[in-house]
Order: C-alpha cells, then structure tokens, then sequence
C-alpha cells in the first residue's frame, strides 16, 4: 500500500489581486497546479479539501467534499475532490463508500482527470475486499481504456500480483 502525506499546505491572507495561496512543496504545487483558474471562493474550498486530506481527517475531508460538491458541482476539480475522499475512505477501510465515491466518478466524469485513477483505486479498493474478479475486470479496462498512463501501467503490476497469488 502507498503511504499517503498528512503535510499541511500554506495558505496566506486571500488577495483579490494575487494567488489565494502558495504551495510550500513541489507536490502541492503539482496538486494545485491550474487552481488559479478558480474563483476565490472555489480556491479556499479545494484548498481546504486538500489540507484536511493530508491531515488525514476523515471526517473533515468529506465535509468539505460535500460543501465543495454543492457550492461548486461544475468545479474542473470536483473529480478530484471526490477522489481525495475515495482515497482517504479507502485507506480508512471503507471499501464501499469508497467504492461508491469512485464509481461516481467514472459516470459523472467521463472526461475528467481523474476517472483512470479512480477506475484504478476501485480495482485496488476490491481487491483489499476479496473480489479478486471484480479487482481484474477493473485492471483490464484501465489497461484498455488509458493505455501507457501510469494507471495503465499499475493496473499491469496489480495484475499480475493477483494472477501469481492465485497459482
């Protein structure tokens, strides 16, 4: 399993004329990477998300979520905010709300970033189940779906992980 960072983003007074915030790390950088596109209001929320993901506060990060989905439902980052929470659901051992936050993602966001990675995560989040057939029908469509993506090429590891372990 992949050990996920609890480091808490800077955030700075909000300036109408400036960036809402600046990144302390690469990482955040990357994470937050085309978030000055947003409104104000939209930064501070996605902001908030991400903060109390790495915190790894649950119950915070789903609040969040769900204000963020309701205030912003159009939001370029409301597949992201959907899959933080996936994620953390996951990592907390909610295998099926977390199930259930990828799904909506692979049918509400077609074309979002996200849904390899939440096709992906979902294939992971059946596996830690024991639902190995449907862990490797989810690996195959990544492969098929995103060929060469970096989930593509995890979902080719998972694979054979699972395949090994059943001979």
């Amino acid at each position: 399993q992949q050990a996920w960072s609890a480091k808490e983003i800077s955030l700075k007074p909000f300036d109408v004329n400036k960036k809402a915030f600046d990144s302390s790390t690469k990482k955040d950088q990357m994470v937050l990477k085309g978030v000055e596109k947003l409104g104000p209001g939209e930064k501070v929320a996605y902001a908030k998300i991400i903060q109390f993901y790495r915190k790894e506060n649950l119950a915070d990060t789903l609040k969040a979520k769900e204000d963020f989905l309701r205030i912003y439902p159009k939001s370029i980052y409301a597949d992201n905010a959907l899959y933080l929470s996936g994620i953390l659901l996951m990592k907390n051992g909610n295998m099926g709300p977390a199930i259930q936050a990828f799904d909506q993602i692979i049918k509400e966001y077609p074309h979002g970033n996200k849904r390899a990675s939440a096709m992906f995560a979902k294939s992971i989040a059946y596996k830690n189940l024991n639902l190995n057939s449907q862990a490797i029908k989810y690996l195959q469509k990544v492969m098929k779906n995103y060929p060469g993506s970096l989930e593509s090429q995890r979902a080719w590891v998972e694979l054979r992980l699972l395949k090994a372990s059943k001979g």
